[in-house]
């Protein structure tokens, strides 16, 4: 009896199984790196700063903490796979929303 043997599997991550799909249907897409990201951050959140649309983050806006913890809370919902739209929807529904959350979907959806 012939028996196959497969030593290496076709698994991936979900990006590189996205990234594959758009390449095979001929839209290549290409991950932006951490740096390019914390940069548009920054930039976001300064825009948001300068326009006073951050009330609640406006004394912390400009450190490197906010940004890594506006970074971990965009990849955090993204995993969770909850859009912007979805995510400043429940903040106008629910009464338990803080300013604070409402700010970070804010950023969340220019970054988007």
């Amino acid at each position: 009896e012939l028996r196959t043997v497969c030593l290496a599997p076709p698994l991936f991550t979900f990006d590189r199984f996205a990234e594959q799909i758009l390449r095979a249907g001929g839209h290549p897409a290409t991950q932006i790196s951490s740096t390019v990201r914390r940069l548009l951050l920054r930039r976001i959140t300064e825009q948001l700063r300068q326009d006073e649309q951050l009330k609640h983050f406006a004394g912390v806006a400009q450190t490197t903490g906010f940004l890594d913890v506006v970074s971990s809370f965009i990849a955090e919902v993204k995993r969770e796979e909850v859009w912007p739209e979805e995510f400043l929807a429940a903040c106008t529904q629910s009464s338990r929303v803080t300013q604070r959350d409402r700010e970070l979907g804010l950023i969340y959806q220019r970054y988007q």
